[in-house]
């Protein structure tokens, strides 16, 4: 699953160094998306990994996506 994730960060902002990226890093402040960026990642994830995304998720880290996608039982 995180392979996966961040194939689909770097499809919407190619510019990510994958060394810098932790389950820890901001996926705005420390990645760089932008709104319009993390609509597309939030629609790839939903898309990848056939899950859905309510409008009251709140995806602030790198790990907080990981612990919903393991929340839909999409394994590591």
């Amino acid at each position: 699953m995180k392979e996966k994730l961040m194939e689909l960060l770097l499809r919407v902002n190619p510019s990510i160094d994958p060394e810098s990226v932790t389950m820890e890093s901001d996926i705005q402040a420390d990645l760089g998306l932008q709104s319009f960026e993390l609509v597309l990642l939030l629609m790839d994830i939903e898309d990848t990994f056939h899950v859905t995304i309510g409008e009251n998720a709140n995806f602030r880290r790198v790990a907080d996506v990981c612990a919903y996608l393991s929340s839909q039982g999409i394994p590591d």
